[in-house]
C-alpha cells in the first residue's frame, strides 16, 4: 500500500470537459442545458472540496442534499470506461519512474478496474466527477466500501492521496508450522507509535475491507515464491546467505511498494520460522 499523487487536472476544467462529452437525446433534449445551468453552484462546491481536501477534513464537508432530477443528472456524468476517466486513471497510477501501478492500493491484492469515489457519489452527487474524489481501486474494495465512508468527523478509510502512510510497521504476519505446512495469520498493532488518529483510520480501513483475511487467503503465492527461491539456491549458497538475500530483496520492495506491504512482510517473516526453514533446508 502506498500513496499516489493526486491528478493535476483543474477540477472546474475537468467538470467542463466531462460535460462537453455529453449529448442531448430525443428522450432528453434539455440535458446539456441543465448541466450548463449547474456549473456556478458546482464551482462553489468544488472550492469547498479543495479546501477540505487540502486540510484533510473531507469528513466535515457539508452535503448539498441534491435530489432528482438534479442528482440524477450529476450521477450520469460519471462513467468509468470513458476516455476522460481512463486518462485520469492512467495519470494517477503512473509512478515517478513512468511505470503504471495497476494494483489496487486500497488492498494491494487485485488489479485496478474501477474508480472509487472517496466521498460516495450517491450521497454527494456534486462530486461524482471531481478528479480529487476519484481514486483507482478494484471492484472488490469499491463494493466493500459501499456508502459507508465516515464516522462523525473521521473518515473510515484511508485517503491515499492525503493520508501520509508512516514508515512504521503496523501490520504483522505470524507463521505457525503444523503438520508439515506453514499457516499464516495477519494482525494490526501499534507498538511503534503511529499517530493515534491515523492508526484508527488504518484499523477501520483494514477491518472494513477485510484485508487481514484477504491477505491470508492470498498467501500461497508468496509462500511458493519463497520456497522456490530457497530450493533453487540451497545447493549454491549457505542457509543464512539465502535468508539474508530474501530479507534484503523484500526490504527493497517495501521501500517501493510500501513499508507495510503484506507480501514483503510475509516473505521476511517466513525466514524467521525455524521449523519451516528446517524443512526446506533438510
Amino acid at each position: 500500500m502506498k500513496n499516489l499523487d493526486v491528478s493535476s487536472e483543474v477540477p472546474d476544467d475537468f467538470f467542463d470537459s466531462v460535460v462537453s462529452t455529453k449529448r442531448n437525446s430525443a428522450q432528453d433534449p434539455n440535458y446539456k442545458t441543465r448541466l450548463e445551468s449547474y456549473k456556478p453552484n458546482i464551482r462553489n462546491h468544488f472550492t469547498d472540496y479543495s479546501t477540505r481536501f487540502n486540510n484533510n477534513s473531507l469528513a466535515l464537508i457539508n452535503p448539498q442534499g441534491y435530489v432528482d432530477p438534479v442528482k440524477a443528472d450529476l450521477l450520469r456524468l460519471y462513467k468509468y470506461d470513458t476516455p476522460l476517466m481512463q486518462k485520469l486513471k492512467v495519470e494517477v497510477t503512473t509512478s515517478d519512474t513512468g511505470r503504471i501501478i495497476n494494483t489496487c492500493q486500497n488492498c494491494t491484492i487485485n488489479s485496478v478496474n474501477s474508480l472509487d469515489h472517496i466521498i460516495p457519489k450517491e450521497e454527494l452527487s456534486e462530486f461524482s466527477v471531481h478528479p480529487k474524489n476519484l481514486f483507482p481501486s478494484c471492484s472488490e474494495c469499491n463494493g466493500k466500501k459501499n456508502r459507508f465512508w465516515k464516522n462523525g468527523g473521521q473518515l473510515l478509510f484511508l485517503n491515499l492521496y492525503t493520508h501520509t502512510l508512516p514508515n512504521l510497521q503496523f501490520l504483522f504476519p505470524t507463521i505457525s508450522y503444523t503438520n508439515g505446512l506453514p499457516e499464516v495469520d495477519f494482525s494490526l498493532a501499534n507498538p511503534n507509535g503511529v499517530d493515534a488518529v491515523l492508526y484508527s483510520i488504518i484499523e477501520t480501513h483494514y477491518t472494513r475491507l477485510n484485508l487481514l483475511n484477504r491477505f491470508k487467503m492470498n498467501s500461497n503465492e508468496v509462500i511458493t515464491n519463497v520456497e522456490h527461491q530457497i530450493l533453487a539456491n540451497k545447493n549454491i549458497l549457505a542457509r543464512q546467505q539465502i535468508i539474508d538475500v530474501i530479507i534484503e530483496q523484500n526490504n527493497r520492495n517495501r521501500a517501493t511498494l510500501g513499508f507495510n506491504h503484506w507480501k514483503s512482510l510475509l516473505s521476511i517473516e517466513l525466514t524467521s520460522c525455524n521449523p519451516y526453514m528446517d524443512s526446506l533446508f533438510a
